[in-house]
């Protein structure tokens, strides 16, 4: 069971939730009762069942990918009626950290060399996995990765948000891609460009792109969007991915302009692969995640922001929130999943949804690991719901 808190962000797909989950069991039989259980806090998100197909399309993706802990967990799907609305909900991994997009954003001049390592490398182990698998996600950027931490205090990199993901292979004579625009802009290659083609390598030049980003807190290339008026100005955009080489930044140490390099040869087919990549100097021999630092008032209260639209819950009516917030800048630990399934995760279970007022039917979920007081984090975030990183999830 769980219970929906407050909506963190929306987009095309529909929206997301912070939610805090109650322990519940699924008695099959009288020999076989089966007991299953969220970490505190998860992610939630829905949309309209009738527009789900692209949600329940992810979550399949999920769960061939729930092996690789580069890659945010799902922990399976419900659904809800909620307000006269029947919503198909996925539940998922919380990432503590935010977005590596906030992440980078909130630094002064971007990040260190040795937590882009860090990050590139996790990255590189979730895109490895998902190529093996025969995919190709086509939308990876700052955005899109999750920042997780760990019990230990450390933190992962995970690739997040699979609703351009598409299946491609590798044929002997040559590639076979996808066809069709999929990618954000300044992420994108010129043979996506040019061909609307996908394939496997368009996600390393858009790991290259996001590794500058990592560096300079500026995307790879100098455009403003927001000066755009007509399609002429798009045009011009696009001749320059097309023509113009990606300008690695002066001042990386020698391996890590040469992986950038690696990363952005214009030629797909001479573009190194991840499993390359990640034998490369730039990132081989890291084997963890970088510790977390600490969390400052102000960080704190920055990552988890404010919503004055939004009304705090009756039970939080006594509760101030910078309190909420100073307990919650204490704390470098929260609860992580277990990183297997259990065999009848495919199997639906009837429970109860305190969210609404009908029954609703959960796929069987992971056991609960120790971390931070779930009470605490889950209405801290009551009180300032504004979480732009999980609009990526």
């Amino acid at each position: 069971m769980w219970i929906r808190g407050k909506t963190l962000g929306s987009g095309s797909f529909g929206f997301v939730s912070i939610a805090k989950t109650i322990p519940s069991s699924f008695p099959d039989d009288e020999e076989d009762q089966l007991f299953f259980d969220l970490p505190p806090i998860i992610a939630v998100k829905s949309a309209e069942f009738s527009c789900s197909e692209s949600l329940q399309r992810e979550r399949l993706l999920l769960h061939e990918f729930q092996n690789c802990p580069q890659i945010i967990h799902c922990y399976g799907a419900d659904v809800s009626e909620e307000d006269g609305h029947l919503l198909y909900n996925m539940l998922l991994e919380f990432a503590s950290g935010g977005s590596l997009a906030d992440y980078v954003h909130g630094s002064q001049y971007g990040l260190l060399e040795g937590e882009v390592k860090q990050f590139t490398r996790s990255v590189l182990l979730g895109l490895s996995y998902i190529h093996a698998e025969g995919y190709a996600h086509c939308d990876i950027k700052p955005a899109n990765i999750l920042l997780v931490d760990d019990e230990e205090g450390n933190r992962t990199a995970k690739v997040s948000d699979f609703g351009l993901a598409t299946k491609v292979s590798e044929r002997r004579t040559g590639r076979k891609r996808k066809k069709g625009n999929r990618g954000t802009l300044f992420y994108m290659d010129p043979e996506s460009v040019m061909l609307g083609e996908c394939d496997s390598k368009v996600d390393i030049w858009a790991l290259g792109c996001t590794v500058i980003e990592m560096f300079t807190k500026k995307p790879a290339w100098d455009f403003d969007f927001d000066q755009c008026t007509d399609l002429d100005d798009f045009d011009e955009f696009f001749d320059r991915i097309k023509n113009e080489e990606v300008e690695i930044p002066r001042g990386l140490s020698k391996d890590a302009q040469d992986f950038l390099a690696k990363c952005l040869i214009k030629n797909p087919g001479l573009r190194w692969t991840a499993d390359m990549l990640l034998r490369h100097p730039f990132v081989s021999g890291l084997d963890k995640a970088p510790a977390d630092q600490e969390i400052s008032e102000e960080s704190a209260f920055s990552t988890i922001g404010s919503s004055e639209d939004d009304e705090s819950s009756e039970d939080m009516d006594s509760i101030k929130p910078m309190l909420l917030l100073k307990n919650l800048a204490r704390l470098d630990k929260v609860a992580a999943a277990e990183n297997s399934v259990s065999d009848r995760s495919l199997g639906l279970k009837p429970t109860l949804n305190e969210s609404v007022s009908k029954k609703s039917y959960e796929f069987p979920l992971f056991k609960r690991r120790k971390g931070l007081d779930p009470e605490v984090l889950y209405e801290a975030i009551q009180c300032n719901a504004n979480f732009g990183f999980l609009q990526a999830c």
